[in-house]
């Protein structure tokens, strides 16, 4: 990405009288500094225009030199905030070229990120990139609005969009390689596929719009998508190649013999080369606007394609397609055919019925019978090549043993085989049912088509129905196992916590125990103390009694007093009685008179 380089601009200074010598001093030193930055010595530049912007601060035309010298010193950032200093002055060129220097710098940044190959950056580095240059661009148009005559940036402008155009280019191409390598044989050959029929259809469309010069623009488009989709064929002939020549599993050489090899690898490259030549026809075809003839030739390479398809996929695949696809038309005709009988059925009455009959139709999508038609060949194809490999397939399997084992691998087998039987029984009646359809369609008769697609749907089931059963069972058994494996988790971790909490009981009555032996070892050396103090007024007591004597509470006491009270006052009371009788019942002396 060659861009113009950004050079200095030489400055006129017009100062007031009182500042003329500070402006000679900046003259010269801008002049000094355009000198040594044309001769490559950038620091001495960027030190002139610096002194210039100390003698004359505030002035856009230095700073834009500054820019220019801090850019080619590689400062970066010194050089953005110096042309972000010229882009606000008011002089709409000086501003200008201020957002010049900053896009230019943005450029810069990205062309540092994408390094040395930038065909082989990173899809995170590409946008990176792709950012920086937007700024770019955003900060290129700002100053072409404030000077649109400035041909450096136009210049810039058109080489970033150009090298834009071909990196992406190349950055596709290097993506679809590496997308290539990682894929196997069958998921190459159904990716081709699937772009041609998606180029078809495109094609297709187009061919239904009136000519316009946007028309003609779309056509070649597609024609350029065409012919890059044609150079994917020669990679594909190295898979097929590849594919076929490597050692089976558990060989040591290759599992077919050589002749057979080459028999096989020159067929599907001779299918390969005719479909290429198909693709470039259709693109020649689109390229002069004759869009019918282009998709003739587009159908005719996605059927060689499909040959190469049916030659490599396995039964399985195949069946699982050819059921899907069957699936998918009986629905399309029936799409066609339910409001057709529903208008027969509503005759009688035509005054409501007959407007909603119409707005059913107009609801209804149209299809294509012919494009239907021609999809219900390709279901009559598998068929008769299922029934072929089915046949084939048996050929190869071992012998069925007498009791079926409980082995997940013995059951799959046992499952593939009955609907390889299955097949080798009802694949022509698939192929026959099929075709008549196809006949039916081309013809535009979808109800008689909408039987024999159903009938060919429900084979195709049947012929399914062993494969799914043990795929079912399979699942279920593995939801089984995972389903085991967590139980036996939880039941890890309920043991878990009932052990932690059981070690935590036995260390808890551990402990208890020790408390209660330190507890008993104190009382008894506080005992032994107690035993060993003498006492002064009497002899040491019995410790029960000491320990009753300490177990009195205060309402023992008080009425141990109120008992002593009332003790004392029957004493006293008797000693009164004593005094009262010995008064009354005394002898007393007897007078004569009496």
């Amino acid at each position: 990405m060659k861009q113009r380089r950004i050079v200095p601009r030489i400055i006129l200074i017009v100062l007031p009288c009182l500042m003329a010598a500070s402006a000679r001093d900046a003259a010269q030193s801008v002049h000094e500094g355009l000198e040594h930055f044309q001769q490559g010595q950038f620091e001495e530049a960027a030190r002139a225009f610096e002194k210039a912007d100390e003698a004359v601060p505030n002035d856009a035309r230095i700073a834009f030199n500054r820019g220019c010298a801090a850019a080619a010193c590689g400062d970066a950032a010194g050089a953005v905030v110096q042309f972000q200093r010229a882009a606000a002055s008011t002089d709409p060129k000086l501003a200008a070229a201020g957002r010049y220097g900053l896009g230019c710098l943005a450029a810069i940044e990205a062309k540092t990120v994408l390094g040395e190959k930038p065909q082989d950056a990173a899809p995170q580095v590409r946008e990176a990139a792709l950012q920086h240059l937007a700024r770019a661009v955003q900060h290129y148009r700002d100053g072409l609005k404030l000077d649109p005559g400035h041909e450096d940036t136009r210049y810039n402008v058109e080489t970033i969009r150009h090298w834009l155009k071909h990196m992406k280019e190349l950055w596709r191409r290097s993506d679809r390689r590496k997308m290539r390598d990682s894929m196997k044989l069958l998921d190459y050959v159904l990716l081709l596929e699937k772009e041609q029929r998606e180029i078809r259809t495109l094609s297709k469309t187009l061919g239904k719009q009136t000519d316009t010069p946007l028309l003609r623009e779309q056509l070649h488009e597609a024609g350029a998508a065409q012919e890059d989709l044609a150079l994917e064929i020669e990679p594909l002939k190295e898979k097929v190649i590849a594919a076929l020549t490597q050692p089976q599993s558990g060989q040591q050489g290759a599992g077919i013999p050589t002749a057979d090899v080459q028999k096989a690898v020159a067929l599907l490259g001779g299918l390969a080369d005719q479909a290429r030549t198909e693709m470039t026809t259709a693109a020649e075809q689109l390229a002069s606007a004759r869009t019918p003839d282009a998709l003739k030739a587009q159908a005719a390479a996605v059927e060689m394609l499909d040959q190469i398809y049916m030659a490599v996929v396995p039964y399985p695949g195949l069946l699982k397609r050819a059921v899907d696809t069957q699936r998918e038309l009986a629905g399309r005709t029936a799409g066609v055919v339910a409001p057709s009988e529903s208008q027969s059925k509503n005759e009688v009455d035509k005054s409501e019925e007959t407007t909603d009959d119409e707005t059913l139709a107009q609801e209804q999508p149209q299809v294509d019978l012919h494009e239907s038609a021609w999809e219900q060949r390709f279901v009559t194809r598998w068929s008769e090549v299922m029934a072929a490999k089915a046949k084939q397939g048996l050929k190869q399997m071992p012998p069925q043993t007498a009791k079926p084992t409980s082995g997940l691998e013995d059951k799959k087998m046992e499952g593939l085989r009955k609907s390889m039987q299955l097949a080798v029984e009802l694949g022509p009646q698939v192929e026959t049912l099929t075709d008549e359809a196809a006949t039916h369609l081309d013809e535009e008769q979808p109800t008689p088509a909408r039987p024999k697609q159903k009938e060919a749907l429900r084979l195709l089931e049947e012929i399914a129905k062993p494969l799914e059963d043990q795929d079912n069972k399979n699942q279920q058994q593995q939801q089984d196992n995972k389903d085991n494996k967590d139980q036996k988790k939880q039941d890890q971790k309920k043991d878990d916590k009932d052990k932690k909490d059981k070690d935590k009981k036995e260390q808890d009555k551990k402990q208890g125990d020790k408390d209660k032996d330190k507890e008993k070892k104190d009382k008894d050396k506080q005992g032994d103390k107690d035993k060993k103090k003498p006492d002064k007024k009497k002899s040491p007591q019995d410790p029960k009694k000491m320990k009753g004597q300490k177990d009195k509470t205060p309402a023992r006491k008080k009425a141990e007093a109120a008992l002593r009270r009332a003790r004392g006052r029957q004493r006293e009371h008797r000693e009164m009685e004593k005094a009262v009788e010995a008064q009354l019942y005394r002898p007393g002396t007897v007078e004569k008179d009496w």
